[in-house]
This record gives C-alpha cells, sequence and structure tokens, in this order.
C-alpha cells in the first residue's frame, strides 16, 4: 500500500429519499451525502484494442452524469492514462488507481506505444489518501500485493478517498473475477472461490467503515456463492436488490436484478449495508453503443446512486 498524504441498508421511498437530500449548497459533515456511481466492463483489450474511442464513450457518460465513483475493468493502461488526461481537459478532474491483472497482454499494444498491462482501475471524485492493489493467486486466494507471476490473471484495485461530495472516507474497489470453465465438472467453481474471498478479505472492513465494492463477478445473482456478500450473511447488499419493491412497499432483498451482459446480471455494485442507503429501482442498464465500426462494450454501462450515511 502506497500512503498518499440494517439488515442494514434501509431502502428509501421516492419521497423520503428525495426529501433528505439537500438541494444545494454544501453539505455539513453530518448529512447524508448522495453519490453517483458507475461501473462499465469496457472490454478494452478484447474489443477495443487498446484505442481510445471507448475512452471518448466514457466521457461523454461522465459529462452527462457526473459520477463520485467510476469502475472500470478490462481497461489498458494506456486506455487508463489518456482518461485521467480527458478527464482534466473537460474540467471534470478525478483521482484513482489502476491495477494490473495481466504481465502482458499484447491486443494493449498500440505501436509506437509499448504499453502493454490490462487491469482493473477505481477512479473518485475528492481527495485520494491511499491506494491498494491484490491479486488472485492461481488457487483463487486474494492477496495484498500489486505485482501478479506471469500466470496469475485476477485483481482487485482499491482506493481510500474523502470524496469531493463531503463526508467521511470511502474504501473504494473495483474487480474483475476468473471466467466460467466449461471443461470444468463445476464451471463456476474459479468465480465462485474468488467471490467468497471477497468476503473473507473485505467483510470486515466493510462492516466496520463505508466500502464500496464494484465489478464483473462472472456469476449470476442466485449463486450461492454470492450469500457471503449479500445480506443477511455478508457485510454488503447489492444496488438492485430490491427489484420487486413499489412506492407502497417493499419485502426483504432478493439476489437479481437487471441483467448487464447478455449472460444476464453479472456485473454488481456492492455497499456497505452498515453505512449506505438507497432507492429502490435505483439502477440504469445502458447500452454503450458503438465505438467507431464495433459495439464498445459487450457489457452495459451500470450506473446506480446510493447515500452515505454519516451516522452509522
Amino acid at each position: 500500500m502506497r500512503t498518499i498524504v440494517g439488515f442494514g441498508v434501509v431502502v428509501a421511498v421516492a419521497l423520503g429519499f428525495q426529501a433528505g437530500l439537500q438541494a444545494g449548497g454544501p453539505a455539513l459533515a453530518a448529512d447524508p451525502q448522495p453519490l453517483t456511481l458507475l461501473h462499465f466492463n469496457m472490454a478494452g483489450a478484447t474489443l477495443n484494442n487498446g484505442q481510445y474511442p471507448i475512452i471518448g464513450r466514457i466521457i461523454r457518460e461522465v459529462q452527462e452524469r457526473r459520477p463520485d465513483v467510476i469502475s472500470l475493468n478490462e481497461v489498458c493502461d494506456r486506455q487508463y492514462a489518456h482518461l485521467l488526461i480527458q478527464l482534466q481537459a473537460i474540467g471534470y478532474p478525478m483521482v484513482g488507481y489502476f491495477q494490473k491483472s495481466r504481465t502482458f497482454v499484447g491486443t494493449c499494444v498500440r505501436l509506437p506505444d509499448t504499453r502493454h498491462v490490462a487491469g482493473n482501475a477505481i477512479l473518485v471524485r475528492g481527495t485520494l489518501t491511499a491506494d491498494q492493489g491484490y491479486i488472485f493467486t492461481t488457487g483463487h486466494v486474494l492477496q495484498a500485493r500489486e505485482s501478479p507471476s506471469v500466470s496469475e490473471s485476477r485483481s482487485v484495485a482499491c482506493v481510500s478517498a474523502v470524496l469531493a461530495a463531503g463526508g467521511r472516507s470511502v474504501k473504494a474497489c473495483s474487480t474483475h473475477l476468473a471466467p466460467k470453465d466449461s471443461g470444468q465438472a463445476n464451471p463456476y467453481a474459479a468465480p465462485e472461490a474468488e467471490a467468497r474471498e471477497l468476503a473473507r478479505v473485505f467483510g470486515p472492513e466493510a462492516a466496520a467503515g463505508p466500502f464500496l465494492l464494484l465489478g464483473d463477478l462472472n456469476l449470476l445473482p442466485g449463486n450461492a456463492a454470492l450469500n457471503s456478500l449479500y445480506p443477511p450473511a455478508g457485510a454488503f447488499s447489492e444496488v438492485d436488490q430490491f427489484r420487486h419493491c413499489t412506492a407502497g412497499s417493499c419485502g426483504g432483498p432478493v439476489q437479481g436484478g437487471l441483467p448487464s451482459h447478455g449472460e444476464g446480471k453479472i456485473d454488481y455494485t456492492f455497499v456497505s449495508r452498515s453505512h449506505f442507503t438507497f432507492a429502490y429501482q435505483n439502477v440504469q442498464m445502458v447500452d454503450a453503443g458503438n465505438c467507431d465500426s464495433h459495439a464498445c462494450s459487450d457489457h452495459r454501462l451500470f450506473r446506480s446512486e446510493v447515500t452515505l450515511n454519516q451516522e452509522s
């Protein structure tokens, strides 16, 4: 780590949620802080070959929604660097951390630029206090280190920050778990093991303080391995777990939500359930459209909004 300087979720029905937010002006430290989140598996290498049009699409999303936190999967290091430059150029600078997942990804290379790694990135609008990279071993154990071996390919990128919206420090992480392997007796054994590792490593932190965990987990919501993250067993709630609510009533959470990919919902935004609230049906899955002559990604842009509670 490099140092740089409930069931806990209460679902707010539409009127109550809006009434609790201040209309304008600087927020007091004790006030709940609404946050706009964006997660996107941008297929930076596999579909976009390290090129920049996909970054232009993300910039347009930023200009439209002005997110406080952005999580990106499958981003080439050169694309991440370009994104930071473009955010500055539009007058919306963000700070973040890129964690490589592989030692070499040939489709990221765009000569004469020889940068050649891909991974996950987490960006925030605020002040970073620390960053940390994590690597999954080939045995799917999550370790706090920043350099993968040649045989390792999955990582987590994390930052701790005081967001520009105000309030207490938040830890935010972006991850992309192993894909299913149809050649195995249990095709989902690898992402299941890694999902349980997320709960083991980050669960205690999420119980203690505000925590955001976003990413492509390569698992459908009903998979039992995700029970370790969802309530009641896990320390997190997922922002789309109340799909069956109405303005008048809301039952308990369900492990489900809008599809983020052709296979269904495999992208998630988890929040520590003792520290955040969110309105029911607050999630949007948006087709990113085309980047030049091809689809920008095989995943949808995952938009959500949450509120950081200052008194929890």
